[in-house]
């Protein structure tokens, strides 16, 4: 699937949406409250776990931060991993399905390279 991703600065930080290209009920919208280190996504609030253990390769340098659901919820929202530069790396949406937001096309080889090679420190 394709996404289009569009940033908006707010006062209390940045909004990034994901358009579907193919399909708008598809499309998702997380939102960064800096001060807090806390991202929204529909009734989710994730706060920060881990700063900045992650990346996109084992040679990339570690830049994305892990967030999980600041409550324990039955069917809640799974991790994300994230950077306000970047936006969302990868995202669970906590039934299973697992989105990786890469900056070009890739297939779904490219995809499980990715995401074997999301480290951890």
């Amino acid at each position: 699937m394709q996404y289009e991703l569009t940033i908006s600065k707010i006062d209390s930080g940045f909004i990034y949406n994901y358009e579907n290209l193919s399909d708008n009920k598809k499309n998702m919208t997380f939102k960064y409250i800096k001060s807090k280190n806390r991202l929204h996504i529909h009734s989710a609030n994730l706060g920060l776990y881990s700063v900045g253990n992650y990346s996109f390769k084992k040679t990339d340098s570690k830049e994305f931060d892990l967030f999980v659901e600041t409550e324990l919820m039955l069917d809640g929202h799974g991790p994300v991993l994230f950077n306000e530069k970047y936006g969302v790396l990868s995202s669970d949406n906590g039934w299973g399905v697992d989105f990786l937001f890469l900056p070009t096309e890739s297939s779904n080889e490219m995809d499980k390279e990715v995401l074997k090679n999301i480290s951890v420190n």
